[in-house]
């Protein structure tokens, strides 16, 4: 794990564009909270590993969690929190894509919405694309992930002079499993799950690509299906 600390030097943000810095400087953070566990992402939902993340007992399991449609993020138009904070909500639509086989998929054609849910010490997020063009469209996603297991403190800015041990990600056919053995030889584990298994999936992010009707629509495991749960980030 990474020990830089603040957002010029966090490995998740040095992966982004200029134009995604600057409006994640702008944007406001949503927070949903449910006993000792609570998620701070932006208004896309994405979780980048500045101050925000899933944080279980003020450890942070989950320092990134990147939605990307096409290998770009999607164009936002709305997101917001539930007046209880534990149900979160955005709508996006895709930016332009060349051709991946076919036709190119013009700007807005795709509506992306994604649903996160918080309860019972885990994130249940599901995905859902609606095509509003008229002829079908692929849609590739991919979910980046990472886990820092850093504390409230080094979160903030604090450096310390030792850490804990990254255990090595184990990855099965539709789960990805992060481990960190602290100082203190307490094993935390945070499990990122889907409900069906994804094109792709290592110790990083998860692929999937659907093709989508048109006027249809496709709703995933984080990254598709019709008719499923979502992604289940639990951390025990």
């Amino acid at each position: 794990m990474s020990q830089g600390q603040g957002m010029a030097q966090e490995p998740a943000l040095q992966g982004l564009d200029t134009q995604e810095l600057i409006e994640r400087g702008l944007q406001r953070l949503f927070v949903l909270k449910v006993g000792d566990t609570f998620l701070v992402a932006d208004i896309y939902g994405d979780v980048m590993g500045a101050a925000d993340g899933l944080f279980v007992n003020d450890t942070r399991v989950v320092s990134t969690f990147r939605l990307r449609y096409g290998g770009r993020r999607p164009s936002l138009l709305s997101g917001g929190v539930s007046q209880d904070n534990v149900f979160f909500t955005a709508h996006m639509t895709n930016q332009p894509l060349p051709p991946l086989g076919d036709a190119a998929t013009p700007e807005g054609v795709v509506h992306v919405e994604r649903e996160r849910l918080l309860w019972c010490g885990r994130i249940f997020e599901r995905i859902s694309l609606f095509n509003y063009g008229r002829a079908p469209v692929k849609a590739p996603l991919t979910i980046h992930f990472g886990a820092d297991f850093r504390d409230m403190f080094e979160v903030r800015g604090k450096q310390r002079s030792q850490r804990g041990v990254a255990q090595p990600t184990v990855v099965e056919e539709r789960a990805a499993q992060l481990s960190y053995e602290g100082l203190d030889k307490v094993l935390r584990t945070v499990s990122i799950a889907f409900s069906e298994r994804p094109v792709r999936l290592d110790e990083s992010e998860a692929r999937t690509a659907r093709s989508i009707s048109c006027s249809g629509r496709s709703t995933g495991p984080s990254v598709g299906r019709a008719v499923s749960e979502g992604m289940c980030a639990e951390a025990r």
